[in-house]
């Protein structure tokens, strides 16, 4: 949507802020997208958009971005990202197969597409995918609740477990988690796939597909 349509509606950048703060649906990603169209509309907003959700750094990651490179280059980088990411999950994950996913996430919709996943009917799954709203040091990583039982169910059922975000999205430090996300362990999967490829947890018993 083009800024003179937001305007004509009389959106203002306050108004985003309080939607992002309040979206627990969304995943990181779109509210990042959000995020840099409150930016556009109003950079005096960038404070408020820095401190609307300590349980997601990755808002705080993209808008800092933007304060160095612009509005523009940050939505170039979001996009580059995630097109670097796709070509990494079209090299490494089986094109073509049957594929299971948790959770909403816009990433894992775009490796989905990419890799021409279908649905494993009554077949076992080969590949099982979540998304990440938060990548941490040593492998864990935060996710909407239930991610944890879905993860252990795709591995009891042999299939390979992949978590696929940007790096845009790993955080040094654990944030707080809200009520509605919870913390994974890394060894509930085989690896971490982002733009930069694979990322073993370190007590993993990570393999590849082929």
């Amino acid at each position: 949507m083009c800024l003179c349509v937001w305007y004509s509606l009389g959106v203002k950048a306050g108004d985003i802020v309080e939607e992002i703060r309040t979206d627990f649906d969304s995943g990181a990603m779109t509210l990042g997208g959000r995020a840099l169209d409150a930016l556009a509309l109003s950079k005096s907003a960038a404070p408020a958009l820095l401190k609307v959700r300590p349980d997601l750094p990755f808002i705080a990651a993209v808008v800092r971005f933007a304060g160095k490179k612009g509005v523009a280059a940050a939505r170039r980088e979001l996009k580059t990202s995630l097109g670097r990411l796709l070509e990494r999950a079209r090299d490494i994950l089986p094109r073509g197969g049957r594929y299971i996913r948790f959770g909403t996430s816009g990433t894992v919709d775009a490796v989905l597409k990419a890799v021409g996943a279908k649905p494993p009917g009554d077949a076992r799954p080969d590949v099982a995918l979540v998304g990440a709203d938060v990548l941490l040091p040593g492998g864990d990583f935060i996710n909407v609740k239930g991610t944890g039982d879905f993860l252990r169910k795709a591995g009891e059922q042999g299939a390979g477990v992949y978590v696929v975000a940007t790096e845009l999205k790993r955080a040094r430090t654990k944030p707080r988690i809200h009520k509605g996300f919870e913390l994974i362990p890394g060894r509930l999967v085989h690896a971490i796939l982002t733009e930069k490829g694979l990322h073993y947890p370190p007590k993993g018993t990570a393999r590849l597909i082929h």
